[in-house]
């Protein structure tokens, strides 16, 4: 590689595998301390995959619970904006684009369609893990849900993020009950990724 890709490489290393992991570590704390029915499920997973050691690489296989929360996580809150560029004519309703046309596109609007991720609750976007069981994921999901985009420009990483994000979140847990330490609400700032504005938690041994 050409030093010019050498930097890109390592940036790209620095964007992805840091701002993306941390604003979904951050919102996955604030979500399971909202939803303490979620941690109690979660806890009893990691517990009876570990026998209360340390959660390693090979336990992630036995936390598919887990797992569906941080799809949940994913899901509510996702990259805001990719960008592609046509390669052939496209036609879409009535709009035609050009070859070599920038088309933007929304993770967020995407995952937040009711038609795609119906909600039987109340609240039109409540965090549902049980949306991931498996009986209840459909086709439609598949190209529905692109927290790691799709295709061909798929993230390369996405299963070494899965990787990481289970076990910082799992073992984080394992040992910790975090509270937020003020009584307000949690705001989304949306810059290249979609994260908390303020997010002040206790932690305190489990």
């Amino acid at each position: 590689m050409s030093d010019q890709e050498i930097c890109d490489e390592i940036l790209n290393l620095f964007v992805a595998g840091t701002g993306t992991m941390s604003a979904t570590l951050a919102w996955a704390f604030h979500e399971t301390a909202r939803h303490p029915d979620v941690e109690a499920q979660m806890l009893a997973e990691i517990d009876a995959a570990t026998g209360r050691t340390q959660v390693q690489a090979e336990h992630i296989p036995h936390l598919p619970y887990t797992r569906q929360v941080l799809s949940e996580v994913l899901r509510r809150h996702p990259t805001w904006l990719l960008m592609r560029r046509t390669t052939q004519l496209v036609t879409l309703g009535d709009t035609h684009l050009p070859v070599g046309a920038r088309v933007y596109l929304s993770p967020h609007i995407l995952h937040h369609d009711p038609t795609l991720f119906p909600d039987p609750d109340p609240d039109p976007d409540s965090f549902d893990p049980d949306r991931w069981l498996p009986d209840r994921i459909t086709p439609q999901h598949t190209n529905a849900f692109i927290p790691f985009s799709a295709g061909n420009r798929r993230c390369a990483g996405d299963h070494y993020a899965w990787t990481q994000l289970i076990l910082m979140l799992t073992n984080a847990l394992a040992q910790w009950r975090l509270r937020p330490a003020e009584d307000r609400p949690v705001n989304s700032r949306v810059g290249t990724v979609e994260r908390p504005d303020r997010l002040l938690m206790i932690p305190s041994p489990r």
